[in-house]
């Protein structure tokens, strides 16, 4: 006898835990890889916000969780085993694949907020900087 087929797209289905109740619709963008008689694990990480997992599509995944869409896709070159969020920052999450690598992500947000000045001497060379570049582009 052997195992039924197993389904290509897999659905994340969200349980309080309090109240045992499954929250609102399904998380949806995995796609499933592992055949019949293997198993595949798929390991979660929540934050206050998002929901992460990885997936055998060589992708780790971000899910907003309050209108359950899919806000991020992280690209690794093999399977993603692994996603885990800072406890001190939700925008700021760890992802470990089958290529040998732990990727660091930080949200556009994030990325944004770490690269303006913060003092009027910084900002000062930060203009000066972009002028120059700007310059060195052809634009002014």
């Amino acid at each position: 006898m052997s195992p039924p087929p197993i389904a290509e797209e897999i659905d994340m289905h969200v349980i309080d835990l309090k109240s045992l109740r499954e929250e609102r619709r399904s998380l949806r963008a995995h796609r499933a890889f592992t055949p019949n008689d293997e198993c595949f694990f798929i390991f979660l990480d929540v934050s206050r916000d998002f929901v992460a997992s990885g997936a055998e599509d060589k992708h780790g995944y971000i899910w907003d969780r309050h209108y359950n869409i899919c806000v991020a896709r992280l690209q690794h070159d093999d399977v993603v085993n692994s996603v885990a969020f800072s406890p001190s920052d939700q925008e700021l999450l760890l992802s470990a694949s089958d290529d040998s690598t732990i990727k660091v992500w930080r949200s556009p947000r994030m990325v944004r907020l770490t690269q303006r000045p913060t003092r009027p001497r910084d900002i000062l060379a930060y203009l000066r900087a972009r002028r120059y570049a700007t310059n060195l582009n052809g634009r002014l």
